[in-house]
């Protein structure tokens, strides 16, 4: 058995094969391993987040608190930078504006069978934008802070992250109450709760190890008439395969984006 140690407390004791399962799950919540400890992967980050609610600025906050991410007093353009606006304009639960096209995002409010989409509700940051403009939809401004959570850690963790699609619920379950909630029972308490299925879009190659069934030349024609923010500009209208870290600026400014579009 395996001591885990956060903050010099001893929290847990695992098995090889659960430490390594671990070991890929930490990212994703904005954690590093180091020799049995466990710290947080953002101790030297800042971001600045500008929102009307300082209840909900609170409680963003909380979320990230294992993280180490230390929170800043003015935008900077050398940190992340997010911007809260809740409005009805658009009719997505989440819109991140940029200078070039405005994304529209929609997150799963429940617990999906695959671990994959479940960890961060399938809220994928489709570019590293230094500064969002996040417009959120009044029905769902609770839900985002937990959203705008995620993106955060994918905005400084992204490049670590594995594919988890291939491990059980019940472990991650276990892992989940054995060492997050002892980390960080809020954050810990999104990450577990009643599954079920969500019919929303799968993720693209560079995260999945499941091949997807195909689909129905209906549902492609459907899909060819959004844009996934993972396509290269050749693959915009046409489907070809993905590139999740390169995006194509060139392209009409507003558009409904499918973000795991997988070619039929």
């Amino acid at each position: 058995m395996n001591k885990l140690y956060w903050m010099d407390k001893e929290i847990c004791n695992l098995d090889i094969i659960d430490l390594e399962t671990l070991k890929i799950l930490l990212p994703y919540w904005g954690i590093t391993f180091q020799n049995n400890r466990l710290i947080g992967s953002l101790i030297t980050k800042k971001m600045y987040l500008n929102i009307e609610s300082s209840d909900r600025a609170s409680f963003f906050f909380s979320l990230l608190t294992h993280t180490g991410i230390e929170l800043s007093d003015h935008a900077n353009p050398a940190v992340l930078n997010i911007t809260v606006n809740v409005s009805d304009k658009y009719n997505y639960p989440l819109s991140l504006i940029t200078e070039e096209k405005t994304y529209h995002l929609k997150g799963m409010k429940s617990k999906s069978l695959d671990l994959q989409k479940r960890i961060h509700k399938n809220i994928w940051l489709p570019d590293p934008f230094s500064t969002l403009k996040c417009s959120v939809h009044p029905e769902y401004i609770d839900t985002s802070m937990e959203w705008l959570a995620y993106l955060t850690i994918q905005y400084y963790m992204k490049p670590y992250f594995k594919p988890i699609d291939h491990l059980s619920i019940a472990q991650y379950e276990f892992l989940v109450t054995s060492v997050l909630e002892k980390i960080n029972p809020i954050f810990s308490s999104y990450q577990i709760s009643a599954i079920s299925i969500s019919d929303w879009p799968s993720l693209p190659d560079e995260y999945s190890s499941i091949k997807q069934t195909k689909r129905s030349p209906n549902e492609s024609i459907r899909e060819r008439k959004t844009i996934s923010p993972f396509q290269s500009q050749q693959s915009l209208f046409t489907p070809q395969p993905f590139n999740p870290f390169k995006f194509n600026r060139e392209t009409a400014k507003k558009s409904v984006i499918n973000p795991f579009y997988r070619k039929p």
